[in-house]
């Protein structure tokens, strides 16, 4: 029986604020929910499906969608949910590339449906479906993406013995100051494409592993730093010293880099975010470390789509 005659569900996307790459390795990685969302509402309906993408409407059948069409068929498989009469709306605002949207958008239809049904999902359930789902269309799930999306909390990630293990995060620096989001655009190369160029590199070359041990130990710097908000010089130099590390390892483009060199010239601290690229064009997102007082309108100026974290 239907619970509501109509219900909104929202999930943020996540950010990786620092240790891409280096989690594979042994290292952490500190990651955040965005001010980015997708927001999915359920009605009583027709079996009418609607998205609207950054902005961009689009009518469709959800057989006609992947990843729509495998979060519906999962809802239909596992808890037996007949979605003949319901519409559902999906709207997403989160950049498309490194910041978790089809997590995001997958975790927000299964959590929105169950509940206009009348059906509680914790947590542990959520994620473990979102995981399914995503599997399921071939891609390789991490877990660090939906953990972070469905607890909707910073968080600390740690691969022990093979298992990914999380702690949340107090972000104490950010309390006054903040962290700025740069989206330079889609990378052209796929992060399994990026991680598999990585580790071929690692297993290749003794000064590559002694590149991600000293990006290792920065990044737990780092994490440790921010939070303990300890002096504001440390903080912003190990951010200058990874950035430069992650542009060594060969997965910041040209273009990302001179991006990098004119925040630089802002007085902005700035490193990739994400698994980068392997090749020329965009490198995804890159983060800015400033004052809780830096007008953002700054970098808009020049061109870069910008949003505070």
């Amino acid at each position: 029986m239907d619970s509501r005659i109509s219900i909104d569900q929202k999930r943020s996307g996540k950010i990786i604020l620092t240790g891409e790459h280096t989690i594979l390795y042994g290292g952490e990685a500190l990651v955040s929910p965005i001010s980015k969302y997708v927001d999915v509402k359920v009605r009583q309906g027709n079996g009418e499906i609607s998205t609207i993408i950054n902005g961009v409407k689009d009518n469709i059948n959800y057989f006609n969608d992947p990843l729509v069409n495998a979060a519906l068929l999962h809802l239909e498989e596992f808890y037996d949910i007949d979605l003949v009469n319901l519409n559902i709306e999906i709207r997403s605002e989160i950049p498309i590339g490194g910041f978790g949207s089809s997590s995001a958008i997958v975790a927000s239809i299964i959590e929105s449906v169950l509940a206009f049904k009348g059906v509680e999902i914790g947590d542990s359930n959520l994620i473990e479906d979102v995981i399914a789902i995503e599997s399921s269309l071939g891609t390789k799930v991490s877990g660090i993406d939906q953990i972070t999306i469905v607890k909707e909390k910073p968080l600390v990630f740690q691969r022990i013995d093979g298992d990914l293990k999380y702690r949340e995060a107090d972000l104490l620096y950010l309390s006054d100051h903040k962290v700025l989001v740069i989206n330079t655009g889609r990378p052209n190369s796929t992060t399994n494409q990026v991680v598999k160029v990585v580790r071929q590199r690692f297993e290749s070359s003794n000064p590559y592993k002694s590149l991600i041990a000293n990006t290792i130990e920065l990044n737990r710097n780092l994490i440790c730093s921010i939070e303990s908000n300890s002096n504001e010089q440390t903080i912003l130099r190990l951010v200058d010293d990874i950035s430069e590390n992650l542009i060594k390892m060969g997965i910041v483009s040209g273009q990302s880099q001179a991006v990098i060199k004119t925040l630089n010239s802002m007085g902005l601290h700035v490193k990739l975010s994400g698994a980068g690229t392997i090749s020329e064009g965009p490198s995804g997102a890159l983060i800015a470390f400033c004052a809780i007082d830096f007008d953002s309108n700054q970098i808009r100026d020049l061109g870069f789509n910008c949003f505070e974290m």
